[in-house]
């Protein structure tokens, strides 16, 4: 009786422990603007990333950037959305 009874715990954590983990969309928008802050160009991106949903915004977020040169400003924002 405790194996079954330990066996039926073991399982029922496992099933809480695998549905904690699932496909999270990663979208990110690129916009370049000039020195007026003028839109010059706008893209956009999508990664999928399997985990929960705390480190799968983690994951997201390091994505976000900016960086400038020439006259020109990119930056990139990322936000995490369930699928």
């Amino acid at each position: 009786m405790k194996k079954i009874l330990s066996l039926s715990i073991l399982s029922v954590g496992l099933m809480l422990l695998s549905s904690c983990s699932k496909d999270w969309n990663c979208t990110c928008a690129i916009v370049t603007t000039d020195q007026g802050g003028a839109e010059v160009s706008r893209r956009s991106s999508a990664t999928v990333i399997n985990g929960t949903k705390g480190k799968s915004t983690d994951e997201c977020e390091k994505s976000n950037a900016q960086s400038s040169g020439n006259g020109f400003t990119t930056t990139t924002t990322c936000v995490l959305e369930a699928r």
